[in-house]
């Protein structure tokens, strides 16, 4: 019973804890001019509609204004990266070039570790897997094939102004699978070191459903 109660008491927790930050981003975006945030962020804005119209790794998302509501519902973190990037990019286009997590500001500790994980996350899910799995798996999140020093080499459209880059290096007869994840430069104009890891989760729980 005390372990049911627990679990209870952890998502009830967890539900305050988001209601508590989404209401505080809803906010930070309600103070702002919905055609701006338009602007910056790469979103359309539909002034019939009230709503914004916004694509997250190649699936279309509709944001009604001002209440911030999405939908498809995406997962809880999905929606709060989501509107955090809104609230935070600053116009800067993607930049084409491979950043590091660990060099974002604030990212040393965080970043670092995130990608430490990261790679040994793509070691595991990519154990045994085809360049043509690797591929169709990417296009399930609305990948396309870029240069890259990786085998594979694809870009992931995670928001309008931010594609993160995978690479991967097939196995052979020395070393097994192994890939790695680089957001793109203009990171740091639309995301705080949190969001970009949660970003980065993201796409590596997308990608091993597509790799399942």
């Amino acid at each position: 019973m005390n372990s049911i109660g627990d679990k209870k008491t952890d998502k009830e927790q967890a539900d305050r804890a988001y209601q508590l930050m989404f209401d505080t981003a809803a906010g930070w975006l309600r103070e702002k001019d919905p055609r701006e945030i338009a602007r910056l962020s790469g979103a359309l804005y539909d002034e019939e509609e009230n709503a914004f119209r916004i694509s997250m790794m190649g699936r279309p998302l509709r944001i009604d204004w001002p209440s911030c509501l999405i939908t498809p519902r995406p997962e809880n973190w999905q929606f709060l990266v989501l509107l955090h990037y809104l609230n935070l990019a600053d116009g800067t286009p993607a930049s084409g070039e491979r950043f590091s997590f660990r060099d974002m500001k604030d990212g040393m500790v965080r970043g670092g570790k995130f990608e430490f994980t990261a790679d040994r996350t793509l070691g595991r899910i990519l154990k045994g897997r085809s360049e043509e799995q690797i591929l169709a798996a990417c296009a399930g999140l609305g990948g396309i094939p870029c240069e890259g020093k990786g085998d594979v080499n694809v870009a992931v459209p995670f928001l309008p102004n931010l594609p993160v880059y995978l690479s991967v290096w097939l196995a052979d007869e020395e070393f097994p699978a192994s890939g790695h994840l680089y957001p793109d430069r203009s990171i740091d104009h639309c995301l705080l070191i949190e969001d970009a890891v949660t970003a980065g989760e993201i796409i590596l729980h997308e990608l091993e459903l597509q790799l399942a």
